[in-house]
């Protein structure tokens, strides 16, 4: 699979995947994809919300919470293979290029509801996410996406005091 990362604000306008960097201090909040394992929250994003519309979706819908800040962060261009036959048996006959718009949040605590599309949510600290596949791959956008929730704990901790 072809990866390329763009940390930029311009965005495409049909862009069908949206995933969200979920911060609380500085551990990330990843959803349970049963079959795949520990990700960020991501969904396909329905063709009459907003970027940021189907983000807050998608961190209530996976993880029973939504982004007290969200903002953007990057562009990853993908080219996935498509079944010969438009069902999910693993031939291939071409790729298709797909785009995720990545977005970084700041989330409190966490409800998980028994109608959550995916298991029970979890904080993962800096030492624990080394383990954590999803987190090693996109290891750029992590890194992009925690200096920016420093900055904004920094700030809510300067306000507070």
């Amino acid at each position: 699979m072809k990866t390329e990362i763009n940390i930029t604000q311009d965005w495409p306008m049909t862009a069908p995947y949206v995933a969200v960097l979920p911060f609380k201090g500085e551990d990330i909040l990843l959803s349970q994809i049963f079959s795949r394992g520990w990700e960020f929250p991501a969904a396909q994003r329905q063709s009459s919300e907003t970027y940021e519309e189907a983000a807050h979706r998608l961190l209530m819908d996976q993880c029973g919470t939504q982004p007290l800040i969200l903002g953007k962060l990057a562009v990853e261009d993908l080219l996935i293979e498509r079944p010969a036959d438009g069902l999910t048996d693993g031939s291939a006959d071409e790729l298709d290029p797909v785009q995720v718009v990545y977005f970084w949040a700041v989330v409190d605590d966490v409800s998980p509801s028994q109608s959550m599309d995916v298991g029970e949510p979890k904080f993962f600290n800096s030492k624990q996410i080394a383990a954590v596949p999803m987190v090693q791959q996109k290891k750029v956008l992590y890194d992009e996406a925690i200096n920016y929730a420093k900055i904004v704990a920094e700030q809510l901790a300067k306000v507070s005091a």
